[in-house]
């Protein structure tokens, strides 16, 4: 027994131990997992050794014999897994790698607890017990010859794949390679020293003493090197796959090496290039040779640009970082050179801009609308004071009286003020709309008179359009609008007024890539679409106008006018449609609008009829908080005959129907009010009774607020600002009076007296 042996297999032990316990807590780091089981193989492998040293029966010695056999097949398989995942070739580590990986060494183990029966890895036990401590010499089998063979297949692969790395390591790459290699190759050499009796000590396995130094190896890269901390991978594997363009020069500029990419981007092949001047090899790009040449790098010899690899009018920008190599003594031995193609990240900053630009222009458009509406609404109701009070004074005065021009006048311009009003509510998106299927050419075609008269007579007109236009659904008042709005616009760009706009229809079939070209129309779905167009030969517009086109009232003409297009923007968006601007200074202009289309079928409305000189009956309660709102409307429901009581609101609208309730027949009801508003009113009165008839009156549309009432039995929808015909049609449709439909919406929009 040597003592000297068995404390350096311990002292062996030791060291591996804690090395493997610090590389566990390691674990996350690539190939941590298996040079911890490399390293606890190797302990107990040099511990089990020690014991068998100290061993003094034979029993014991062939239990220890069989035992230690499971740590010794670890340690080339670990070695070997490990080995890959250092390098970079994890990739080959699979489940069914390690299952054929293993098959050797799980046979080796059963081969070895089973040898009594077959004699196969060891044919034959000698024990000299002429000492103290019993000495066995194994006479091997073919077997362990097997094992041997394999184990030491396993280590020569990784010590050759670990002087590979180590040829082209530097810095701590190379220290780690050269420390594990004289960690895993060390027990070997004492192996093989043993087997071919070359060792001082014939009957001793001296692999244990190579332990000593696998123990202090790897204990010295773990610590000192960082082997659990820093796993490198191939250079050759990072740079292959890298898709920026890399290319390294000597300190005479020719190139020394380039990686795939630099390659295809050179289009050129690595012999061509490597050994020939930079000059040369790039000579097609004069861009990135001017900044190679002639840009000062920074203070750690750095320069960070873009270059040109395109042409002035077909750029294709890349990034360039250009960088100086230096040797271990800090003096330049070479450039290296970056370039990372940038047209991806350029479209998508691009992309980003448009939809920021997008974005910005829906939300002014938004809070422009919501402004409009509001403005729109107020108004209305001031317009049904000034054009209900003129109304009624023409009532009460002599038909020769000098005043009823005057008030004719007024009358005029409140309801051209009304006009106003509802384009402003057609920009909010909150214009009143009567959807019905409709035909865009035939509506064209009446309006032919009317466009022909609203254009300077040197303005040419040209129709082009399509046959079997498939209908559309919307309101033929608000389509006009449109057309009339684009059409004078269209002729007050032409230069002099001389010149041609063009009308063209057109069915189209419209994808996702074609809707996300269209300026207005965010939500727009791929399908079948109505194309209208209304094209000017004129002076075109600049970006600058383009981008305020839409803002109501500006405009490029004389003051006082500007909101037609913004008109025509609320009616696009209120019927789902898009509209896209194609337009350059001196080249003219052409709005081109989508509308989806319908499979419905044109429907043919008969006009209700009218009693000339209807008179009401019975009690009306007019719920308003303007008081000459209430007055106007008292009056008018008046002069056919009804009874009237006012309330200031809704709460004061409830007590009086409360109290006169049997003689209350109509409730004309304001929708904005203090304290309780028109909707909560309209709830409770129906609360106290299910049959009372209700006319709602609003200066906003009726197509949003109707909505408010659906399946609630409203009787009829009265648009501010009115006349008493209106009022009256409202009164006969909400008492089912006359062959008036029992909830109908009453347009405004009767010619004014004078037009």
């Amino acid at each position: 027994m040597s003592l000297t042996y068995i404390l350096v297999s311990f002292a062996a032990a030791i060291c591996s131990v804690f090395a493997a316990l610090y590389v566990w807590n390691q674990r996350a780091v690539t190939g941590s997992k298996s040079l911890t089981i490399l390293l606890l193989g190797s302990a107990i492998w040099a511990l089990l050794s020690g014991f068998y040293e100290l061993a003094s029966s034979v029993e014991v010695k062939l239990f220890l014999t069989s035992i230690i056999y499971p740590s010794i097949v670890l340690v080339p398989v670990s070695l070997l897994v490990f080995v890959l995942q250092y390098s970079g070739f994890e990739r080959f580590v699979t489940r069914r790698f390690l299952a054929v990986l293993i098959i050797v060494p799980v046979l080796t183990i059963a081969m070895v607890w089973t040898n009594s029966i077959h004699y196969l890895y060891w044919t034959e036990i000698r024990w000299d017990m002429g000492t103290a401590i019993p000495v066995a010499e194994y006479i091997r089998g073919p077997m362990f010859w097997v094992w041997m063979l394999f184990a030491y297949g396993m280590v020569l692969i990784g010590t050759l794949i670990l002087l590979y790395f180590l040829h082209s390591a530097s810095g701590i790459f190379r220290r780690q390679n050269a420390t594990l290699i004289l960690a895993v190759t060390a027990p070997w050499i004492g192996n093989i020293l043993y087997l071919l009796h070359l060792t001082p000590w014939p009957n001793l396995d001296t692999t244990a003493l190579g332990f000593v130094v696998t123990g202090l190896a790897m204990s010295w890269g773990v610590v000192g090197l960082r082997i659990s901390n820093v796993v490198p991978v191939a250079r050759k594997s990072v740079l292959n796959s890298m898709t920026d363009a890399v290319l390294v020069l000597d300190q005479n500029k020719h190139l020394v090496d380039l990686n795939p990419a630099a390659i295809q981007l050179i289009s050129k092949t690595a012999d061509e290039l490597v050994g020939e001047h930079v000059d040369l090899a790039l000579a097609a790009y004069p861009d990135l040779l001017r900044q190679l040449n002639h840009v000062v790098p920074d203070d750690d010899g750095r320069v960070n640009s873009e270059t040109n690899l395109g042409t002035i009018e077909d750029p294709i920008l890349y990034d360039l970082r250009i960088a100086q190599v230096s040797n271990k003594r800090g003096i330049s031995v070479g450039t290296s050179i970056v370039l990372r193609d940038l047209s991806e990240l350029k479209q998508a900053e691009e992309s980003r801009r448009i939809l920021e630009n997008q974005l910005q222009h829906s939300q002014k458009l938004e809070s422009l609308g919501v402004l409009a509406g509001g403005i729109a609404h107020d108004f209305n109701n001031m317009l049904l004071g000034i054009s209900g009070n003129a109304e009624l004074a023409l009532h009460e005065i002599a038909s020769d009286s000098p005043a009823r021009d005057m008030l004719v006048n007024i009358e005029n311009v409140s309801f051209r003020a009304a006009e106003l009003c509802r384009q402003l509510l057609a920009y909010s998106g909150k214009g009143r709309f009567v959807i019905e299927p409709m035909d865009v050419n035939q509506m064209i075609a009446d309006m032919r008179q009317i466009l022909d008269v609203s254009v300077l007579k040197v303005v040419t007109l040209s129709f082009e359009l399509a046959e079997d236009l498939p209908l559309i659904k919307a309101d033929i008042a608000q389509m006009q609008q449109l057309i009339m709005n684009l059409m004078i616009n269209a002729a007050e760009a032409l230069t002099d007024g001389v010149g041609t706009v063009t009308v063209r229809t057109r069915k189209i079939t419209c994808d996702q890539h074609y809707l996300d070209t269209m300026d207005i129309g965010t939500e727009l779905q791929p399908g079948s679409y109505v194309s209208l167009e209304v094209e000017d030969s004129g002076i075109g517009m600049d970006e600058e106008t383009m981008r305020r086109i839409f803002d109501p009232f500006f405009t490029t003409k004389f003051t006082g006018r500007g909101l037609g297009m913004s008109a025509a923007l609320g009616v696009i968006q209120g019927h789902g449609g898009g509209m896209r601007i194609i337009s350059k200074p001196g080249f003219g202009t052409r709005f081109k609008i989508i509308l989806p289309t319908t499979k419905e079928e044109l429907t043919s409305r008969e006009k209700p009829v009218r009693k000339e000189q209807w008179k009401g009956a019975g009690t009306v309660l007019i719920v308003d908080d303007e008081k000459m709102l209430r007055d106007v409307a008292r009056s008018m429901l008046e002069k056919l005959e009804f009874s009237v009581k006012v309330a200031t609101d809704g709460l004061d609208a409830i007590d009086q129907y409360q109290k006169n309730r049997n003689d209350i027949v109509c409730v004309l009801l304001d929708l904005t009010m203090p304290r309780m508003d028109g909707e909560e009113c309209f709830q409770r009165l129906r609360e106290i009774d299910s049959n009372l008839s209700i006319v709602i009156m609003s200066g906003y549309n009726e197509q949003e607020v109707s909505q408010k009432f659906v399946g609630e039995g409203l009787g009829a929808f009265l648009h501010k600002p009115f006349r008493e015909r209106q009022l009256s049609d409202a009164m006969q449709s909400a008492l089912n009076i006359g062959d008036t439909d029992n909830f109908i919406t009453l347009d405004t929009q009767l010619s004014v007296p004078g037009h």
